[in-house]
């Protein structure tokens, strides 16, 4: 077993958190200080101050980038559903047609996310309840469109005769559900590799939609980079 890759390594190869490039530096700050405290104390456990003092700087500065603690909350979510679903889009479609090789691809992407980024992976999971009707409406539509991604992948090898389950909703979601688990305890410097656990995890996807044969297929991908 090859040790597993250092954190860094890991978010690089699986790009999802909330930091874009184009972020004024005090925006990031911000950002990044809030994504740890609302992660570790829960958005309602965290104050303005708190993100200030992990952040090393002044409260009244937030309010120049954000105009309030749920506005902070908003763009977190939002930007981590959107680099979700965003490499979900791609791997998929490098995948090629054949939808056993997009099954393996979107639960890649998914787990390879989640492992590199449980903090946003947390807060996503946890706090969307505390956003307001039109941002938690946002959210929910590009997890919505993450979820059927799955879908229709999965709809897709039933019509083809690659897969055999006869509920591909309800198998979407269990493989999104388990996926986005490993969010909750996975650790780059730990005993498994992620190539490791992803091919583990398409494993069972692969059971879970019941598929009927890999003969015409090379080996799971796992490789995305």
């Amino acid at each position: 077993m090859t040790d597993s890759p250092p954190a860094a390594d890991l978010t690089d190869r699986f790009p999802g958190g909330v930091l874009r490039g184009d972020d004024d530096p005090m925006a990031a700050r911000i950002l990044r200080a809030a994504t740890g405290a609302i992660a570790e104390k829960g958005f309602n456990g965290t104050n303005i101050r708190d993100i200030g003092a992990r952040g090393g700087m002044s409260s009244g500065s937030l309010y120049n980038h954000f105009g309030s603690k749920a506005d902070i909350l908003a763009t977190i979510a939002l930007r981590g559903m959107i680099a979700l679903v965003t490499a979900s889009q791609s791997a998929k479609a490098e995948a090629g047609s054949d939808p056993r090789a997009q099954l393996d691809a979107l639960v890649a992407m998914h787990v390879g996310i989640h492992a590199a980024h449980p903090r946003e992976s947390a807060i996503g999971n946890a706090e969307l309840h505390n956003l307001d009707a039109d941002s938690y409406a946002e959210v929910v539509a590009y997890r919505d469109r993450q979820e059927e991604l799955f879908t229709s992948t999965i709809e897709q090898g039933v019509s083809q005769g690659v897969f055999a389950t006869d509920i591909p909703r309800e198998a979407s979601r269990f493989i999104i559900v388990a996926c986005t688990g490993i969010a909750r305890w996975y650790r780059p410097d730990g005993r498994t590799d992620i190539d490791t656990m992803i091919a583990r995890y398409q494993q069972l996807a692969r059971s879970t939609v019941g598929e009927t044969s890999r003969q015409t297929m090379e080996s799971p991908r796992s490789d995305l980079r």
